[in-house]
């Protein structure tokens, strides 16, 4: 302990610093391994939580051969893989455009890719139930157009717009590093 205060000090850290990441990694670590140990706790118990019931593994029993489980599982990662694909195919050709070419208006094209960062999801999800509402969205009421956002394609969509940003910035940090070599 002597040699990690030492360490601490001989960095610049004052003791008060010291004290201060202490305490703080203390209340992170409380605020994440409590709650955590009791979920684990209660995975592994049978009963309310706290309560004093015996040790089973029936709680993964009941969840893994439920179907509906699966189900979900399988949803989870067609939209995950959908997410991805959709983002990267709107994302990486604007980053080649804005990086690799000389198009016109490319820092107009930058600040649009990357808009979604400077508004929130919270409220860009709103405004797409309001748009997509199969039932009474914008889109189907004024346009006739039938979008459905609650469905698989539509929560891919939504959530790629909201992802293409960071496909886009990371696909403009690599092409900007990136040396050309002509054949």
């Amino acid at each position: 302990m002597a040699g990690f205060v030492t360490r601490l000090r001989a960095s610049g850290a004052t003791p008060a610093e010291v004290i201060t990441i202490t305490v703080l990694t203390l209340l992170v670590l409380w605020l994440v391994l409590y709650p955590v140990g009791w979920l684990v706790w209660g995975a592994f118990h049978s009963g309310p939580p706290g309560a004093a019931h015996a040790w089973t593994l029936e709680n993964f029993n009941e969840v893994l051969l439920d179907p509906n489980h699966w189900v979900v599982v399988g949803r989870s990662i067609v939209v995950g893989i959908g997410v991805t694909v959709l983002a990267t195919v709107i994302g990486a050709p604007l980053a080649w455009l804005t990086v690799k070419t000389d198009l016109r208006g490319k820092r107009w094209v930058e600040l649009s890719a990357i808009v979604p960062f400077f508004t929130s999801t919270f409220i860009g999800a709103l405004a797409w139930i309001l748009l997509g509402n199969p039932t009474n969205g914008v889109l189907k009421l004024w346009f006739g157009i039938p979008i459905n956002v609650y469905s698989v394609a539509g929560i891919i969509w939504v959530t790629a717009l909201y992802m293409a940003p960071y496909m886009y910035l990371f696909t403009a940090a690599a092409l900007r590093n990136m040396e050309l070599t002509r054949v």
